[in-house]
């Protein structure tokens, strides 16, 4: 706790000019407004979306940002080098491309 009175909102890592002004007109002007400020509030009214509770579990100590999702997706690209209609070409490109 006494790392928040010796801090400002802007020097919290993800805390710029706009959170800051979202966060003042709810009556938060401190890092321990911050830290007091109930979770439904900093949900529903300060951020409006999860990142109310994001920011209410990092002022816990909770180390959310190092979570790993894991990959969602995968992609391939692929640059001709001259374009073509040519349909062996196109085939020898379109199985590059599946086999990535």
């Amino acid at each position: 706790m006494d790392v928040y009175r010796q801090v400002s909102l802007l020097d919290l890592n993800g805390i710029n000019t706009r959170y800051q002004a979202r966060l003042n007109a709810h009556g938060i002007f401190t890092p321990l407004d911050f830290y007091a400020a109930p979770l439904p509030l900093l949900k529903q009214q300060v951020f409006r979306s999860i990142h109310g509770y994001y920011w209410y579990l990092r002022l816990r100590g909770y180390e959310i940002d190092a979570i790993d999702f894991g990959r969602k997706s995968f992609g391939n690209m692929y640059a001709l080098q001259n374009q073509t209609n040519d349909p062996k070409e196109l085939a020898k490109l379109l199985m590059n491309l599946c086999e990535g």
